[in-house]
């Protein structure tokens, strides 16, 4: 019983070393509380929230490409060709919009360019 216990204890002293401190913890709920509070003390076409909008936005870009290059920090962009090959594909393909400011003489030129430059490039 005893070694149990004294295995209870060196597993608790473990885990309360890998944990934060109670003050890190209390920084970090306190800036979690601001990030929510703090738009709702703005408008939403302020500069302020544009500019916020903007660094969050880099900031999950940011991450998505630590995701995609990794930790060995090799770039594989192979994917991205048949992405591209796809849209290409559906530009191509697309029906052509009703609106009233395009003419249908434009997009036979378009379509005709998109098949000139597939027929081209194979």
């Amino acid at each position: 019983m005893s070694t149990l216990r004294a295995r209870l204890r060196r597993w608790r002293t473990a885990v309360q070393k890998r944990l934060p401190q109670r003050r890190s913890r209390a920084l970090a709920g306190l800036l979690l509380v601001i990030g929510i509070v703090l738009p709702f003390l703005f408008s939403p076409s302020s500069a302020f929230m544009n500019a916020t909008i903007i660094a969050i936005a880099y900031a999950v870009m940011s991450l998505g490409l630590n995701i995609v290059v990794g930790f060995a920090g090799l770039l594989d962009l192979g994917y991205v060709a048949f992405y591209a090959l796809g849209a290409y594909s559906l530009g191509c393909s697309a029906p052509v919009s009703s609106s009233r400011r395009r003419s249908t003489r434009s997009s036979r030129r378009s379509r005709a360019r998109c098949r000139a430059s597939t027929s081209t490039s194979s």
